[in-house]
């Protein structure tokens, strides 16, 4: 939607450079790719997972066109960092919500930062369309560009006055098969509208439980912080925790990969950390980039 916008204060051009988080889902990079955007990685915290705040202000330059901001786990990013960063700036700051659904910073709504950000009803979140999501923007022309794009690119769907057509013909045999933008089939269902307007009723309990699961865990291993560093959360937040970040110490008894078989043989369930880092996935290793540390490390003692 950003490429085929007119608003050249968001328009996002081929070629131009937008930052990511090295460590993500795939659909953080792969569309930005598709597009013909030139990606540059830049490290995360291991105590939020989130970006090296650090990292991404030496990260921007004057070629930076936009930043891919990925709320992990729950858990929101540092957006008065963020801000300050890019103060001042042609950069635009779209937003990955889709594990983060009911997370506020500083009273404030993750997802809303943005220009546009997203959300996910994927059956393990935090409700459940079983798949799909949500996308949000206060940009009205950006709006109606979504709204053609998710339908193959026709005019069918936009109002009789839009920002994409201007004013659509009064004769319906017109607007029908209309297709003014490269579009894709992305509607959703109704099955899946109807499942998602019951589940927001449900999300602030969703969230009271998943928080008090987190707190049960985390006290369970507070014993054992020799061995683990347990996530830390910051007061201006509130954090909707989708799984429980485990870091495991660099330690003689066992590693990230046994601790997992431990827990699969006793019925607990274990996830790595998405990618891991980006950057050692077969689809970039090729690739020259820089090493990054911290991302290496989630790849390689985190789980959850």
């Amino acid at each position: 939607a950003l490429r085929y916008t007119q608003n050249d204060n968001i328009k996002i051009s081929e070629g131009a450079e937008i930052i990511v988080p090295a460590v993500s889902w795939s659909t953080t990079y792969f569309p930005l790719q598709q597009y013909g955007l030139k990606l540059k990685f830049v490290d995360i915290d291991l105590n939020t997972l989130n970006y090296d705040i650090k990292a991404l202000k030496h990260a921007v330059t004057d070629e930076t066109r936009a930043i891919m901001v990925v709320n992990l786990l729950g858990n929101p990013n540092d957006f008065d960092a963020i801000s300050n960063i890019i103060d001042g700036k042609k950069i635009v700051m779209i937003e990955d919500n889709c594990e983060s659904m009911g997370a506020t910073f500083n009273g404030r709504q993750a997802g809303t930062f943005g220009v546009a950000g997203s959300f996910s009803g994927f059956f393990s979140h935090h409700i459940s369309t079983m798949e799909g999501g949500i996308c949000v923007t206060d940009d009205e022309e950006l709006y109606h560009v979504m709204l053609s794009i998710r339908a193959h690119g026709w005019t069918r769907n936009l109002p009789k006055f839009n920002k994409v057509t201007g004013k659509k013909s009064d004769d319906p045999f017109e607007e029908t098969f209309r297709f003014v933008l490269p579009g894709y089939n992305l509607r959703p269902l109704e099955m899946s509208g109807a499942l998602g307007l019951e589940q927001l009723k449900k999300l602030p309990n969703n969230i009271k439980i998943r928080n008090r699961n987190f707190d049960k865990i985390k006290n369970f291993f507070n014993q054992y912080r020799k061995f683990f560093k347990l996530p830390e959360q910051d007061n201006n937040v509130v954090t909707p925790w989708l799984a429980f970040p485990l870091v495991i110490k660099k330690n003689n008894l066992f590693s990230r990969k046994e601790f997992q078989i431990f827990f699969e043989k006793n019925n607990i369930q274990t996830r790595t950390i998405f990618t891991g880092n980006i950057l050692k996935q077969p689809i970039v290793k090729n690739r020259k980039y820089k090493s990054l540390k911290k991302s290496d490390e989630v790849a390689n003692d985190v789980m959850r």
